[in-house]
């Protein structure tokens, strides 16, 4: 049994206001390639299939293209799909009876028979070889779960724990103990690298919430995660994986490896992984490579990229950021974004050594309660800061943005 797996596509993710269609279609086509010239018998994407819960049509359209492709171009191909924590569980089911008669299973959410008790056989989902219908491999697809969605523990890492261990008895019981066996799921998996700067990862994580997937990946043939956008595997063990991001989701991420796993699932229940990876369509070039710079050296640098020309295919553009030494006055942010028209790269950000040392002191969010007492408009300063390289919030702004809190604030009490 071949299985791919691929995580954190988040498509109709923009980079600094530009736009990405070019990008995730270059990966959604390399994913083509590689599950025909792999032969797979089954793609596995655990979560974050697009960037928020409300996805754009064209992200959406870019997303079913994708799947009807891969099921009419690879007879018997079967996919799992599993919601991530920037998904809308819902969205993803609302096409998935129609799916499921391409061999396409979503599970976006955890269903509940009636007194609430959560149907963990909803998550059991039994793959084939597409040469041999009786080489099985069942794959314990898990949506990403909310305190609420789990058993009473002490902690929320107990409490995922729980689950963890009673789905896996549960299709023990349903499949038999010799039954090979896999699981796609979406959380923060204890000892995997993070990103300091990157959002998506650090705000739902912090050392509470996560996760030590080795307490549950005894008899477990690949544990398929999504979540982290960095490609590696955890403690050390070869069958605890991210696949890691399709795209970087910030200049933090420059040097990732992007790319697919490759899981090989022997007769005998021997497993071997392997990763292709991928060029980027657009690559992340922050100028000067280490440490920070002066406007003249930046302009320096930026002159030796290459020439701007009528016609140029500018989807193969590098997204650019400059790390200066100093906050630069009005006349040298002209000169900088200036020397971009003529030069066939983005900018995308400047941002001072100050900045980035800032971005690493980013609000960190451990449970509901501290989510709870996150003052908004302090939030809303460390947003902006954070996405306008570190300015302060206008005062006009922060108007505006208290007057929305007060308004909603009355709109709730009246519910």
């Amino acid at each position: 049994m071949r299985i791919i797996h691929t995580a954190d596509w988040h498509i109709g993710n923009n980079f600094y206001d530009h736009d990405r269609s070019a990008e995730h279609r270059d990966f959604l086509d390399f994913l083509l390639r590689a599950i025909h010239d792999h032969e797979a018998d089954a793609l596995v994407i655990a979560g974050d299939v697009f960037d928020n819960p409300n996805p754009s049509a064209a992200a959406q359209k870019l997303y079913y293209d994708f799947l009807g492709k891969a099921s009419e171009q690879n007879p018997g191909l079967q996919i799992v799909v599993t919601a991530g924590n920037h998904d809308s569980g819902m969205r993803l089911e609302a096409a998935r009876t129609l799916l499921e008669g391409r061999k396409i299973y979503i599970r976006g959410f955890l269903h509940t028979e009636e007194g609430d008790s959560a149907m963990l056989d909803d998550l059991l989902i039994p793959l084939h070889s597409r040469r041999n219908p009786d080489d099985e491999v069942i794959c314990i697809a898990v949506p990403f779960l909310r305190s609420s969605d789990l058993p009473v523990e002490d902690s929320f890492s107990r409490s995922m724990g729980r689950f963890f261990s009673n789905i896996i008895s549960e299709a023990r019981h349903r499949y038999g103990k010799d039954e090979r066996m896999i699981m796609a799921a979406h959380f923060y998996a204890t000892g995997s690298e993070i990103n300091a700067e990157e959002h998506s990862e650090r705000i739902i994580v912090g050392g509470e919430e996560n996760v030590d997937a080795s307490q549950f990946a005894s008899g477990l043939s690949y544990i398929a995660l999504g979540h982290i956008h960095k490609a590696q595997r955890i403690g050390g063990n070869e069958l605890i994986r991210y696949s890691g991001s399709a795209l970087p989701m910030s200049f933090g991420e420059r040097g990732y490896s992007h790319g697919i796993n490759i899981v090989d699932i022997a007769e005998d229940g021997s497993v071997t992984v392997t990763t292709e990876s991928r060029e980027l369509l657009r690559p992340l070039l922050t100028i000067p490579s280490r440490g920070a710079t002066t406007v003249e050296g930046a302009l320096e640098r930026i002159e030796s990229l290459p020439a701007a020309t009528e016609g140029d295919d500018n989807t193969r553009w590098p997204y650019v950021e400059v790390i200066l030494s100093k906050r630069p006055d009005a006349a040298g942010i002209h000169r900088l974004k200036e020397s971009f028209s003529s030069r066939a790269a983005l900018l995308c950000v400047i941002r001072t050594a100050e900045d980035l040392s800032a971005a690493h002191d980013a609000v960190e969010v451990r449970t509901e309660e501290q989510l709870r007492k996150l003052n908004p408009l302090e939030l809303m300063r460390k947003i902006y800061s954070d996405a306008n390289g570190g300015e302060k919030m206008p005062e006009a702004l922060e108007n505006k943005f208290n007057t929305a809190v007060r308004i909603a604030s009355q709109q709730n009490d009246n519910d």
